[in-house]
């Protein structure tokens, strides 16, 4: 690898180049910062507890509860056995969080570079902003996920203020930093010595109103497959001893309702994360990766929300309840006409052709021998933004941000 400099640059495509570089910058420190200080909130904010149950034990001030002698002692039962595993699953959740939040710290020092990587030139901040935003989707998205899970295992308890207040600062973070370094441009030097700029050439409209619309269909499909699911009762009666021996393993076909409820369970969890990951922003548009995951499990919770309500409708759904006096199961059959897992098998197929529907949005906008901001260029097929008289700019002559780029020569 050889170190070039150039002197005597053109004065004004110079200039041009080097707002280009500082204002990408910019950009992409404002909106890291921003990541990782919702990171830090987020975290913090997990510690405390976000819902009120009488059933299970969520915030670091209550959790240890269920980690006492008394606690362990009545582990035979399963009334105690379902609490203490979720509140192991919390344990889980900050310490997954503690470590991620690390991880975002620890591209502080990319994020204010100044100068060029040999591997990353001109885009080790842009790549540290996007490190850190995919962190803080991350350690979002586990947030609602392990609660969706303690409401659908637990069957009880309801979100408290902190949720709520912790769901809208994060969508906003979400949605602001999405749309603000979604922007952010790329450089590098081609085979020839020019430097490149690749900008974003698709809309940011098209998918912030797709994202919306996926995040408003989640969190309804949520709460629709919270009123309807009997996962909770079925899980607790099967760990007695003698209904997974008699009655399950004899019957498994009687419990296909719980299983389509699994499957619709766990498809929204993709699609949770799906929509408050930074997909949708990424600046390659419809070809960025995981773009295709909504639309599949969307797909997958019509059909298994759909067999859900036939199942019931037609066969009946198994249900489980345990005589204490008499230590043993009784087991019944009942059908019904559940008219909340029909709607959400249509809300499903809605989002499903929505998706279908937006699969090609946004368009590229592709302009040959176009005037790029604040001076000339020519606008490749590709996207990339060729400065036709400037080669490799360096150290001496961009301003206090100083950089240098590295080009491999034979």
């Amino acid at each position: 690898m050889k170190k070039y400099k150039i002197k005597g640059l053109p004065t004004q495509q110079n200039a041009t180049l080097k707002n280009r570089i500082v204002k990408t910058r910019g950009r992409a420190k404002w909106v890291g910062v921003v990541y990782l200080a919702a990171s830090f909130l987020l975290l913090i904010a997990a510690c405390f507890p976000m819902m009120k149950s009488d059933y299970v034990k969520v915030g670091l001030p209550a959790v240890w509860r269920e980690f006492t002698l008394s606690s362990f002692k009545s582990m035979s039962t399963a009334v105690n056995i379902i609490p203490f595993l979720l509140a192991l699953l919390y344990i889980a959740m900050l310490i997954l969080l503690f470590v991620m939040f690390c991880r975002a710290v620890w591209g502080i020092g990319g994020l204010f570079k100044r100068k060029a990587n040999k591997k990353y030139g001109f885009n080790l901040n842009v790549n540290a902003m996007q490190g850190m935003g995919k962190v803080f989707s991350d350690m979002f998205a586990i947030v609602l996920s392990v609660y969706f899970v303690i409401f659908v295992l637990s069957g009880s308890g309801k979100p408290n203020v902190l949720f709520y207040v912790t769901v809208e600062l994060g969508l906003a973070v979400h949605f602001t930093c999405g749309l603000r370094g979604g922007k952010a441009s790329y450089f590098d030097v081609d085979e020839n010595g020019k430097m490149v700029e690749r900008r974003r050439l698709v809309g940011r409209i098209a998918p912030f109103c797709r994202n919306l619309v996926q995040l408003v269909g989640v969190f309804v499909m949520a709460y629709l497959f919270l009123r309807t699911s009997r996962i909770h009762e079925c899980i607790e009666a099967m760990l007695k001893k003698d209904v997974w021996v008699n009655h399950f393993l004899k019957n498994v076909v009687s419990f296909a309702s719980l299983l389509l409820q699994f499957v619709t369970g766990i498809s929204l969890l993709v699609l949770l994360k799906h929509a408050t990951g930074t997909a949708e922003f990424d600046m390659e548009g419809t070809q960025a990766s995981g773009m295709k995951n909504y639309r599949v499990f969307a797909f997958f919770i019509f059909l298994a929300s759909g067999a859900t309500f036939a199942y019931r409708f037609l066969f009946g759904e198994v249900a489980l309840r345990y005589l204490e006096l008499e230590e043993r199961t009784v087991i019944t059959i009942s059908r019904w006409t559940d008219q909340i897992s029909l709607i959400l098998a249509g809300l499903g197929l809605a989002m499903f052709v929505f998706e279908v529907i937006m699969r090609n949005y946004p368009r590229e906008r592709v302009a040959m021998n176009a005037k790029t901001a604040g001076g000339e260029g020519t606008v490749t097929d590709d996207g990339n933004v060729v400065q036709q008289a400037i080669e490799i700019p360096t150290t001496d002559d961009l301003p206090t941000d100083d950089v240098s780029v590295f080009s491999e020569t034979q």
